[in-house]
């Protein structure tokens, strides 16, 4: 029972997602921009998330009594450089992937006073594109990011909380050698297998995360324009849309691997 519990977030979102809709009268275009809003949103909140966390691992091993004094300015330069590349690199790739897709759904769905230009002029410009986030979605939409925040908030902290275990790891290591981070690193590749697994799950969490959350719900907004091509997209077909994604149906599939 305690356990549900854990899940109450989960399904106050489903309610909170569903109440607003249900009163504005909300379509399969509504939701398909609410999507796409959030995707661009929780995005760049993971990617932010995952540079936050680098940073504080980076900072672990700077402060650790073992690490070397003389090479502390290399390491910062090498650190904020390697933030700042991924920072920028993700902006443009995340931000054009949203660009070119914002403009194809103004094409199908099209929201009021923004044109196919308002987006495509952000394709290679974060910042173009985040001006018409918020001036032409934000203002409709805006409501929506909290329920996807609180359906998202593991998946978007989950590189974060890792860098903290590692961080929290590092300080507590006596593995350091002074003058010699090389040999150390070879230690922590000569781990167990176990230990190298959980490194690379690491490693991935820092890479794909922001794409991961994508990917889930781009296709729902696919499904959500398939239902508006064959004029499904009633409340109904909201309300188990809506149900699907935000529904904790985990918590059933839990139940019934313990009943087996």
């Amino acid at each position: 029972m305690q356990k549900n519990l854990l899940y109450f977030p989960e399904f106050g979102a489903f309610i909170l997602g569903l109440l607003p809709a249900w009163w504005l009268q909300w379509q399969a275009a509504d939701l398909i921009w609410s999507l796409w809003l959030s995707s661009l949103t929780l995005g760049y909140l993971t990617i932010f998330a995952t540079v936050a966390g680098g940073a504080y691992v980076g900072v672990a091993v700077l402060s650790h009594p073992q690490f070397p004094s003389d090479k502390k300015g290399i390491a910062i330069f090498f650190g904020v450089m390697a933030g700042l590349f991924f920072l920028g690199f993700f902006s443009l790739h995340f931000g054009g992937f949203h660009a070119g897709h914002a403009s194809f759904l103004q094409n199908f769905f099209p929201l009021p006073q923004a044109t196919m230009s308002t987006f495509s002029a952000g394709f290679m410009n974060p910042f173009v594109l985040w001006n018409a986030a918020v001036d032409y979605v934000l203002p409709f939409y805006g409501w929506f990011l909290l329920p996807m925040l609180i359906v998202e908030r593991h998946a978007i902290f989950k590189a974060f909380a890792q860098c903290l275990g590692l961080a929290a790891r590092i300080k507590d290591s006596d593995d350091f050698e002074t003058g010699d981070i090389a040999k150390w690193r070879k230690r922590q590749r000569d781990k167990t297998a176990a230990g190298t697994a959980k490194a690379k799950s690491t490693m991935n969490s820092f890479l794909f995360q922001p794409y991961t959350n994508v990917v889930k719900m781009h296709c729902m907004i696919f499904v959500l324009a398939g239902c508006q091509i064959l004029r499904l997209d009633n409340f109904l077909v909201y309300c188990i849309i809506s149900a699907v994604y935000f529904f904790p149906w985990r918590v059933f599939r839990k139940r019934q691997m313990k009943e087996c």
